[in-house]
């Protein structure tokens, strides 16, 4: 149904382009293309009295605000994101580059994800989010970007009296203690660290998913001059078992975690290691 709704905008807007209408459309490269079914964004103009839209199609691979193009030096009017099957994600109006009115999110499936209400770029008003179901997951009052009070509700529509936060980090089994228990115990000081005496931390940066699954894990700034103790801090932490995995508007999200393990010698030149600051 989306998929329709969105080619009847097309439609739409193609037949007013030739009534007096600027229209112009730029492939991933920013570059002006004449093929509109492979456009990764238009922008027309019916006339010098009305604000540009510009309609983007988003790529599900990448971030779908990743791709901001020169041409693009002020957002106003409605903005509709869209994947490259098509789909509707995002439909956004925004005024002078803030967000102000009403904001949609869309699941993959079509269904509703968020209807938000922005002032001037700051969250206002009541904002609804829903799970994949389409029940409704959270209802939250802002004033300018505040939250003042939520409700949460499960996935079977009764009222959830658990959750007692808006936005909840993801979590090693057991906490913190735990996770450098977890470290401590797996960790495997490099024989040619332990031979060198390097010490220095490993900065690591890792992805969660809706499942508490970790992926995606990168050094930020590894030991100096220890390429063995980067690879080992990596290798641990992807033998991690599931994370309780983050919540946002009472729904499980994706999330980012950034770890520092620490590699430090102690008497007699034995592995130890510990994280965190």
């Amino acid at each position: 149904m989306r998929y329709l709704l969105f080619v009847l905008l097309i439609c739409s807007i193609s037949t007013v382009f030739a009534q007096d209408t600027i229209a112009t459309y730029f492939d991933w490269a920013g570059n002006p293309t004449t093929n509109i079914y492979n456009a990764a964004f238009f922008r027309s103009k019916i006339n010098p009295s009305k604000p540009t839209k510009t309609y983007y199609r988003g790529d599900s691979l990448k971030k779908n605000d990743a791709f901001k193009p020169a041409q693009i030096s002020e957002k106003n009017g409605r903005f509709i994101f869209i994947n490259l099957d098509k789909t509707v994600i995002k439909d956004i109006t925004f005024k002078e580059n803030k967000r102000h009115g009403q904001a949609l999110t869309y699941y993959e499936n079509g269904k509703i994800k968020d209807v938000e209400f922005f002032r001037n770029g700051l969250q206002d008003s009541i904002s609804t989010y829903y799970h994949k179901t389409g029940v409704i997951s959270a209802i939250e009052h802002y004033v300018s970007d505040s939250l003042m009070s939520y409700e949460f509700f499960n996935e079977d529509g009764t009222k959830d009296t658990v959750s007692t936060s808006a936005s909840v980090a993801a979590e090693f089994p057991g906490g913190l203690v735990e996770m450098r228990r977890f470290l401590g115990n797996n960790i495997i000081y490099p024989h040619t660290a332990v031979e060198l005496n390097i010490e220095g931390k490993c900065y690591l940066q890792f992805q969660i998913d809706e499942t508490g699954k970790i992926y995606d894990v990168r050094v930020m700034r590894g030991v100096p001059d220890c390429f063995e103790c980067d690879k080992e801090s990596v290798r641990v932490v992807k033998e991690m078992p599931l994370w309780t995995p983050a919540k946002t508007h009472n729904r499980y999200c994706a999330s980012t975690f950034n770890l520092p393990i620490m590699f430090k010698l102690t008497g007699g030149g034995k592995k130890k290691k510990r994280h965190n600051k």
